[in-house]
């Protein structure tokens, strides 16, 4: 993807049918904006880094996976083609923990509209549930406190704003985008490290980044963050001084395995093992 930012919002739809209902092209230029966004906070977003270790890398992690998932894709109306494009592309792309998750949360969107050409509000909120479901079901040791926090109440707040009154896209956007926001504030509650260092956690707000650049998309607003919001962002700084980080042993390696019917709990534990002997 270009780093060139877009002073406005390029259009190629209107945006009075981003309101009712998603096609494919919306999707891929929604994801591209997040991509833009998600961009200018990777400084912020890798200085917040300090969980499961703080080597200050989730944001360039997350942009590099986004860019993987969108560097390939080849335009198409329907939605199941698009979303089956940019989680392979995430897949194969993924960079660090923030990023494999990353993957998995879009194998999950892929997934929920894997029979659909159009998304509209209530396959959207389906869509975002597959999402939680498989960022939980990918990781060894889910805690809370994390971006699986921020997509699992996500997914909750727009299932339960679909439930209580007529939704379109960008009400359900806009939805998804408050509700990321306040999980994202509250992850200090539920992790003491992220307490410990006053911070929130990155892997979350740069979920919430990515989601916020999709709805500036949707509502027309420019993707170029305002100079003093990242000068304000620029002086974060997490106290790190006592922390060590929970990274058992140290480096993050990624394998990607293919098979059919493979049995996960079993190789889980087989090369935990074979770490322990190494």
């Amino acid at each position: 993807m270009s780093n060139e930012l877009t002073t406005s919002t390029e259009h190629n739809l209107s945006l009075a049918s981003t309101h009712d209902s998603w096609d494919g092209n919306h999707f891929l230029q929604a994801f591209r904006a997040g991509e833009q966004w998600l961009l200018q906070h990777v400084p912020h977003l890798n200085q917040l880094n300090v969980f499961p270790v703080p080597d200050g890398d989730t944001g360039t992690n997350m942009h590099l996976t986004l860019t993987a998932a969108l560097y390939s894709v080849v335009p198409a109306a329907s939605c199941a083609l698009v979303l089956d494009q940019v989680y392979r592309g995430a897949l194969m792309g993924a960079r660090g923990n923030s990023g494999v998750i990353l993957s998995q949360i879009l194998h999950g969107l892929a997934k929920g509209l894997s029979n659909h050409d159009v998304c509209g509000p209530e396959e959207f909120a389906q869509a975002l549930e597959k999402a939680a479901e498989s960022a939980y079901s990918s990781t060894s040791n889910p805690r809370e406190g994390t971006i699986l926090t921020v997509i699992r109440e996500t997914s909750e707040a727009v299932k339960q704003a679909i439930r209580e009154k007529r939704a379109d896209m960008l009400t359900v956007l806009q939805t998804a985008v408050q509700a990321a926001r306040d999980a994202v504030e509250r992850t200090p509650e539920l992790l003491q490290v992220l307490r410990e260092a006053n911070v929130v956690d990155a892997g979350g707000k740069g979920l919430y980044i990515i989601l916020e650049g999709m709805l500036r998309w949707a509502r027309g607003d420019s993707l170029v963050e305002d100079a003093a919001v990242l000068d304000a962002q620029a002086s974060i700084i997490p106290n790190i001084e006592e922390l060590h980080g929970e990274d058992e042993y140290g480096f993050c390696t990624n394998l990607l395995l293919k098979g059919i019917n493979m049995p996960r709990a079993a190789m889980h534990q087989h090369f935990n093992e074979l770490v322990l002997r190494w």
